[in-house]
């Protein structure tokens, strides 16, 4: 093998070359299966609507050149989509529900600027009946081969802020720690001494 060759790509031919375990300078049968299953490979990591393997002549008898075509997909998707009624509470002092509506959005980006690597995000918000807005957000990241080093890296951060309300009149007795003498503490969240259960996630 003289050389590996990437036609039609927006993703880096370094990237793409990742897949092909023929090193330059080995030597190899065409009718080896592991040369079709670098196009399986390729295909596998959902960039290409088609890939095509073809072998070229190379620069003197006995060396050739793998040609990969490929073209390209997009990977830009919207990878979930929420909408949806929930029964919400104005506040912990209050009998009464009402209906809301809630939505949230998912976009992943699988191929980011070519360099084979995935984000996405995705976030969801509800309000409640006085207008305080409830929300959850996701972020991930995923590199398959980490610079080379035949690892891989995935990692997610979210955070969430809301609050559920259970029962009415429950039997339940929730109040504010004591603050430490000499510390006025944070002003107590007037949710926690009603007359509803509530649990605050945050």
């Amino acid at each position: 093998l003289e050389g590996v060759r990437v036609r039609g790509n927006k993703t880096r031919a370094n990237v793409i070359a990742h897949y092909v375990p023929i090193q330059t300078g080995e030597q190899f049968d065409v009718d080896d299966p592991s040369i079709e299953l670098i196009r399986w490979r390729l295909l596998g990591t959902g960039w290409f609507e088609d890939v095509k393997l073809s072998l070229a002549r190379g620069s003197r008898r006995g060396l050739v050149v793998l040609v990969i075509d490929v073209r390209e997909r997009n990977t830009l998707v919207i990878d979930r989509l929420v909408l949806g009624l929930s029964s919400v509470v104005k506040n912990s002092r209050t009998s009464s529900d009402v209906v809301r509506p809630y939505a949230g959005l998912g976009l992943a980006e699988n191929n980011l600027f070519g360099l084979g690597i995935g984000v996405r995000g995705a976030g969801v918000m509800s309000l409640h009946a006085d207008g305080i807005a409830q929300y959850g957000l996701d972020f991930g990241y995923y590199d398959p081969m980490l610079r080379g080093t035949g690892y891989s890296l995935t990692a997610r951060v979210f955070h969430n802020y809301a609050r559920e309300f259970f029962g009415r009149n429950p039997q339940v007795t929730i109040s504010c720690r004591e603050p430490p003498d000499g510390d006025d503490g944070d002003e107590c969240d007037p949710d926690v001494e009603g007359d509803r259960a509530v649990v605050i996630y945050h």
